[in-house]
């Protein structure tokens, strides 16, 4: 059973199956940390949001796909483009990137929805609405 919370953890973000060298060899930080994008997860009354600071990647290099209550996004390079360029500061570079989440039970995944906005990939997973049971009154009888 997939609740809310487990929306919130990534499914590869803790994969201790990696070496050592993989995780820390980019000078003591995670390497998996280093090339993500920033990512901010919120839930309003109508939606869970997710979005990713995408900024250099077309909505072409970009992809989203739902598989058995997983969403899957991914960016990729669409070719390695050589630089040629002598830089003086070289802080920050495409990379690939991806990212899986658990869609929580409450979600409508055929109305799941996705735009690109000024470097921001925007993904709108909108909730059922909550049924109202309606109780019916009764007496219990004591045995």
């Amino acid at each position: 059973m997939t609740n809310a919370l487990d929306f919130f953890n990534s499914k590869n973000l803790f994969d201790f199956t990696k070496s050592f060298n993989e995780w820390f060899g980019n000078f003591g930080f995670p390497t998996t940390f280093a090339n993500s994008p920033k990512v901010n997860v919120k839930e309003t009354d109508k939606a869970y949001e997710i979005e990713i600071a995408n900024p250099g990647f077309t909505k072409d290099e970009t992809k989203i796909e739902v598989t058995d209550g997983v969403i899957h996004v991914s960016m990729n390079l669409e070719a390695e483009t050589k630089d040629d360029n002598k830089y003086h500061v070289h802080q920050w570079e495409k990379s690939s990137y991806n990212e899986s989440w658990n869609i929580p039970e409450d979600v409508i995944e055929e109305q799941i929805s996705a735009k690109h906005t000024d470097g921001v990939l925007t993904i709108t997973l909108p909730k059922k609405e909550k049924e109202t049971k309606q109780v019916e009154s009764r007496t219990i009888t004591i045995e």
